[in-house]
């Protein structure tokens, strides 16, 4: 089996070619094997031993170390990474990418866009919606991870295997991170993102940032 790239889920990357260099992807499958706390801890201790990664596992990590922590279910998504910094942009640039000027993904205009890609878009963007939202129900859950999958199955015949990103992949781990910690919101890096701001105006010069801090 070749290296494993996905945090969740024991599934074979693939290498293609995209552009003038090649990147990993991930084919969408119906069926992959769940990782495990347990698990994941022996191929880490297998991996130290060996000085090689074993099922994707380099190594251990330190959180291991950190009383009741989970390492695969403690790990989640977060969507302002996954979904708007880099499914989004990745569509965009496709769409309005002068390289793309003679494919079918052409600037998103109603009647320019082909139907079936405004059509894809709208199941990622109803998905992620149902679950944003402050109050969501077990259905609400269900029919959110229904279009995340049918959005991720679709990628490859409409832009080509070569975009199946790691971030396409995460889309179909994000409903299932809502049935364990709640509503995207409550556990996204906005918070974080935000303060970054305020760490950024307290330096007033490029000398001793830290100690500004």
């Amino acid at each position: 089996m070749c290296s494993l790239g996905t945090g969740w889920l024991q599934m074979k990357g693939v290498v293609v070619e995209k552009g003038q260099g090649k990147t990993r992807v991930y084919p969408f499958e119906t069926k992959c094997d769940l990782r495990s706390h347990t698990q994941t801890i022996n191929f880490a201790e297998r991996a130290l031993g060996t000085s090689t990664p074993v099922m994707g596992v380099k190594g251990p990590s330190v959180l291991s170390l950190l009383p009741g922590f989970d390492i695969i279910n403690g790990c989640i998504p977060d969507y302002i990474h996954c979904v708007l910094l880099g499914v989004a942009r990745a569509c965009a640039n496709l769409w309005f990418c002068g390289e793309n000027s003679g494919k079918p993904c052409v600037p998103v205009l109603k009647g320019t866009l082909p139907e079936r890609f405004p059509v894809h878009w709208a199941k990622l963007m109803n998905g992620v919606v149902l679950l944003l939202s402050e109050s969501i129900t077990s259905e609400g859950i269900t029919k959110a991870e229904k279009l995340l999958n049918a959005f991720v199955q679709e990628v490859e015949g409409l832009y080509g295997v070569c975009n199946m990103t790691f971030n396409i992949h995460l889309c179909l781990h994000l409903a299932q991170s809502v049935k364990d910690w709640g509503p995207l919101w409550t556990h996204s890096a906005f918070a974080f993102e935000n303060y970054n701001r305020d760490l950024l105006e307290m330096v007033k010069s490029t000398q001793g940032v830290t100690l500004q801090i």
